[in-house]
């Protein structure tokens, strides 16, 4: 790859010299060595100011801006680098939305009011958070028993986007777009953001209110700025951190902040320039490097006391993850493996993680040192060769969890990513999001509260922006919605990963002329040497790169409309860094014949020897290319049917899921009838052996009477008998009655 780049700038270099060249110059050397910055660009940023009757001056505005973000650039955490790209400045283009817009945008206040998905439940958090817009009210404005209108800020971002589109002209995809809106202008009420959902693998239900912003599905975010920032201050008084609250983002309820013109140009430059920061541009944690084939393995680690974690995602399903992963880089090939493993099994790992273990009073917290080593070799780990390994492991314990220090979830490391949680954390969200949230940032993906250390301090958060649509997001309920609504990762997400992926391409495209340039002034090459061919090649590689660059600065990172196959388009940006980069391949195959024609027609052994290690090293790095370049285009032929398979199957997945779901809810309510009868049955059944109860007192009673009277009856006959019976005579003597029978036999036979 980096031959093929170096060879091509070698040649634009020489064919745009005058005179001949005898050598390669060294400046053509400087000029395509590694370099920072690949991209300078104007960012075109649309600001909309929706509600009210005035439009701040939108040279001011932009002057504001340019005070606060002189300049940006995306920063590579842990290189001490650049993503490759630099803001020079923002040009603002402020709109004001038609009166019509407005009014329509009333009505969905009013219509959309309090669209909660379990009203019952919000109500218990909007009743505490309502107590606090109160009390800021009363004590800041003195204004009591406000109106509060509470609005999905889901919906609210989509409207703007389809809005934008209809009444502004905006569309943005294509475009960066901030709507600040003034609804407390239209509305005699305060409008407060909520976001509610279910987690989809464990059905519970989350909230989160009190929320003045909120974007990122799009290219789009919106502040309302007479609403009320409810967030918790996680500062501590530190002056260098800033929370969502009205004390660090102060409303225009206030008004010292309309009576001072300077102060207000402030707070919306304050916006503008954090927003781009924390939510538009994130930077990266790792140098972004991709590969066609992608192996993930999910390792989820129960420290539990009673081994529970089996029994808690008996019916997980790694199809969320895999789902994620898909829509984050659908232009790779991936495998998923999953599994489950009782740190019992390993008694190394067992002794260390425990032996390391930070207690707090409800919380544990991993070792960052010693455990990362341990764990991410585990022989239960695979790694395979020419394949990007994504390793993912979660521990699960009984306490509360983190990595590495209290409040920290998980931690991306260089061999992959390591996090923790409880058994608690697990039943309620379920695990998927944690396990694709870690391997975002395996990935490359920051949070959105992150800071760029460059031109600000390192441990800056705003926690404002954490109120985007991303699963790299610390609020559950934010980063759950768009995984309950089938989205993943947003559109933020993607851009972040597509311009990583641009960048990369075009510094192995521009490491490869490095090389071909090295080597070719290494071997003593003249230009009356190079053939029409390559150049024409060189030409048309430096030519692809200017048009990334080009389509770069008009934020087409890529486009999958017309995205079909790698190298079958040159539509993006994407798709011309890799033209560029498929093109060195076979620029390195040419410059590899043009040294072992000048092995053949120098006769000196110095130069000979110089040419073959050049040739030789050459050949090695061709074949490796080759083979990767040969390798993408199979693959990506599996990629491309796998790609269009797998959007059938959630098209279908998702159908089957809403009837399930359909049947889930009929099941509900069976449920509930048949609980219903239960309890019928079981009151029924109570009387029934009340009623058994006195049958058998009363069972037992009559028995003992006729026993009673069997005894007496049996008793009287006794008496009866006794009474009845016939005393027997006494016999006769015994010589009398002898003479008397003989006398009566006698008279008998005389007669």
């Amino acid at each position: 790859m980096r031959v093929m780049a170096l060879i091509v700038l070698a040649f634009l270099i020489i064919s745009q010299t005058p005179v001949s060249l005898y050598s390669i110059d060294d400046t053509f050397l400087t000029e395509w060595a590694e370099k920072d910055i690949l991209v300078e660009m104007p960012l075109k940023l649309n600001v909309v100011f929706l509600g009210g009757d005035f439009i701040p001056s939108e040279k001011k505005l932009e002057e504001k801006v340019s005070q606060i973000l002189p300049w940006y650039a995306p920063y590579i955490l842990y290189e001490d680098n650049y993503l490759g790209v630099n803001i020079t400045r923002i040009d603002v283009e402020v709109f004001k939305a038609p009166r019509q817009m407005v009014n329509e945008y009333v009505q969905f206040i009013q219509e959309n009011d309090r669209k909660f998905y379990e009203p019952d439940d919000a109500s218990l958090y909007i009743s505490r958070l309502e107590e606090r817009v109160q009390e800021y009210f009363l004590e800041e404005i003195g204004l009591s028993g406000i109106k509060v209108y509470w609005i999905d800020a889901y919906m609210m971002e989509n409207w703007l986007y389809e809005n934008g589109i209809e009444h502004l002209g905006i569309d943005s995809d294509r475009s960066y777009t901030i709507y600040f809106l003034l609804s407390s202008l239209e509305l005699p009420a305060v409008v407060e953001y909520f976001i509610d959902t279910y987690s989809p693998e464990s059905g519970e239900y989350i909230f989160m209110g009190g929320m003045n912003a909120y974007g990122g599905n799009y290219r789009l975010y919106f502040i309302d700025l007479t609403s009320i920032p409810l967030g918790r201050d996680r500062c501590d008084g530190d002056p260098k951190c800033k929370s969502a609250t009205a004390d660090y983002y102060p409303t225009l309820w206030e008004d010292w902040i309309l009576d001072d013109v300077e102060i207000f140009y402030d707070l919306l430059g304050t916006y503008i320039a954090e927003t781009i920061i924390y939510v538009f541009f994130r930077g990266y944690v790792y140098r972004p490097s991709y590969d066609i084939n992608i192996y993930s393995y999910l390792l989820i680690i129960d420290a539990t006391e009673e081994d529970e974690t089996g029994e808690i995602l008996k019916d997980f399903s790694p199809n969320y993850f895999m789902n994620a992963l898909s829509s984050l880089i659908p232009y790779a090939y991936k495998i998923t493996e999953y599994r489950i493993i009782d740190v019992d099994e390993f008694p190394e790992l067992k002794k260390t993680l425990f032996a390391t273990l930070t207690y707090g009073d409800d919380y544990v917290v991993v070792d960052c040192k010693q455990v990362p080593e341990l764990v991410f070799n585990l022989p239960v780990i695979k790694r395979f060769k020419d394949v990007k390994t994504l390793v993912t492991v979660l521990f699960v314990f009984d306490e509360e969890a983190y990595v590495c220090r209290k409040h920290v979830v998980g931690k991306a490391f260089e061999k992959g990513a390591l996090s923790a949680i409880s058994r608690f954390t697990l039943e309620y969200e379920g695990p998927s999001l944690t396990l694709y949230h870690e391997t975002g940032h395996v990935l490359g993906l920051r949070h959105p509260h992150d800071s760029d250390p460059v031109p600000w301090d390192y441990d800056l958060s705003s926690w404002l922006y954490d109120w985007s649509a991303t699963p790299m997001t610390y609020d559950s309920a934010c980063a759950l919605r768009t995984m309950y609504e089938g989205k993943y990762f947003a559109k933020i997400d993607k851009d972040s990963i597509d311009m990583g992926l641009t960048m990369d391409l075009m510094r192995r495209a521009r490491n490869i002329i490095y090389q071909a340039l090295e080597s070719l002034d290494d071997a003593g090459l003249i230009r009356e040497d190079i053939p029409d061919t390559l150049m024409e090649m060189l030409n048309e590689v430096v030519g692809d790169l200017e048009n990334a660059i080009e389509e770069f600065k008009n934020y087409n990172y890529l486009d999958w409309a017309s995205f079909y196959g790698l190298g079958a388009q040159k539509v993006s940006a994407f798709d011309y860094a890799f033209s560029a980069y498929q093109q060195a391949v076979m620029l390195s195959r040419m410059t590899e014949n043009i040294l072992d024609t000048l092995i053949k027609e120098k006769s000196s052994r110095i130069r000979l020897s110089e040419a073959l290690e050049q040739l030789e090293e050459l050949r090695t790095r061709n074949v490796k290319l080759l083979e990767e370049l040969e390798k993408i285009r199979k693959s990506f032929e599996n990629v491309q049917k796998n790609y269009e398979n797998l959007n059938r199957d959630y098209i279908e997945l998702q159908n089957k899921y809403d009837e399930v779901n359909n049947q889930l809810k009929s099941l509900k309510n069976k449920y509930t009838e048949l609980e219903e009868e239960r309890e019928q049955l079981k009151l029924e059944i109570e009387k029934l052996r009340g009623e058994i109860s006195t049958i058998s007192t009363t069972n037992s009673i009559l028995t003992s009477i006729l026993i009673i009277v069997t005894i007496a009856i049996a008793a009287l006959l006794t008496l009866y008998i006794k009474s009845r019976k016939v005393k027997p005579l006494p016999p006769p003597p015994p010589h009398q009655y002898l003479l008397n029978l003989r006398l009566t036999f006698s008279h008998e036979v005389i007669s």
